[in-house]
């Protein structure tokens, strides 16, 4: 098959309008639910993939229920564990890869109803953001500091009370100190010209910015340290 490419919003609903049935396998999540149902891409945020998350099934069964036009459609081309599988497709000519996979944080909030394409249910901004922050906190991609960035950017966010939950969920990996040192790598990497030609996003932010962002991250995240240390209360 040929190299992926970004997804735009009329790819990804000619995608789910290709493949019968493909709205019901599963909430949409991942950055194409962050940008197209929840926020602005004003950053040209792109992503190669379609991922769609399910907590009430098994993904094998998933895959057994899936009608034979869809299967027909969706190739299966790996098995990356027993909760999430791989697949690609062939949509107007060009190859689109979905994937289907149990949420590793359990999904808290409803989910909402998708904006363009019918019967597609969404994971919240509230769930994704949690997921943001845990993934951050384990591998530090750019990608995911650069979600968080853009998130603050259109909405009014609590981050100290953000990860403050984040310590208290078991399911989360958030961790203070290896937060601090995620963002302290990104606050020095940041000003470097090729750290920002390889941010997923046509449009990026300028270093400053960054950096006054990531700055208020530390911020909230010694608070909150600084709250896991301190005694319980008699």
């Amino acid at each position: 098959m040929k190299a992926l490419k970004p997804l735009d919003l009329p790819m990804v609903v000619r995608t789910f309008a290709a493949i019968p049935g493909l709205a019901g396998a599963g909430a949409f999540a991942g950055a194409n639910a962050l940008y197209l149902e929840h926020i602005e891409n004003s950053l040209g945020r792109f992503s190669l993939d379609i991922d769609l998350q399910n907590q009430t099934e098994e993904v094998e069964a998933i895959h057994r229920r899936l009608s034979p036009q869809a299967q027909k459609k969706l190739k299966l081309v790996s098995r990356l564990s027993a909760e999430m599988y791989e697949y690609q497709a062939r949509v107007g000519g060009q190859t689109i890869r979905i994937e289907i996979a149990r949420p590793y944080l359990r999904h808290r909030k409803k989910y909402q109803p998708s904006k363009h394409v019918a019967g597609l249910a969404v994971v919240s901004l509230a769930d994704l953001l949690f997921a943001k922050i845990s993934a951050f906190s384990t591998r530090g991609f750019p990608r995911d500091l650069i979600d968080l960035f853009a998130v603050d950017q259109q909405r009014d966010i609590d981050w100290q009370e953000l990860l403050s939950q984040a310590a208290r969920a078991s399911d989360n990996d958030y961790n203070p100190a290896e937060f601090l040192r995620k963002l302290q790598s990104h606050h020095h990497e940041c000003v470097r010209p090729v750290y920002l030609r390889e941010l997923p996003v046509r449009h990026p932010p300028g270093p400053a910015v960054l950096r006054e962002f990531i700055e208020r991250l530390m911020i909230a995240n010694q608070a909150v340290a600084q709250a896991t240390l301190q005694p319980p209360r008699r």
